[in-house]
């Protein structure tokens, strides 16, 4: 394995990692939306993934069709997919 594989291995775990967090904040918040750690940690996982997403799109086009990068037009379906590993 390379070393960009091994970043990007890295920033796909974190990537999920922050994704899983902001899932369990959001049930969480269900039931303590007043809770201002919890509502500062969701502010701050967020502010992370879209970093992530956007060094991700950057990287190897759109990650999913909700957030396209439409800087060389519809590029949902062009370029590596994400699990073939390709570049």
């Amino acid at each position: 394995m390379n070393a960009g594989m091994g970043n990007e291995s890295r920033e796909n775990d974190r990537m999920r990692a922050v994704s899983f967090a902001l899932d369990d904040l959001r049930l969480y918040l269900d039931t303590h939306p007043c809770d201002e750690e919890a509502l500062r940690l969701y502010g701050d996982y967020t502010e992370e993934r879209r970093k992530l997403l956007a060094s991700r799109t950057d990287f190897s086009g759109s990650v999913n069709a909700y957030e396209p990068n439409l800087a060389n037009g519809w590029d949902w379906n062009d370029g590596p997919m994400p699990w073939k590993g390709d570049k």
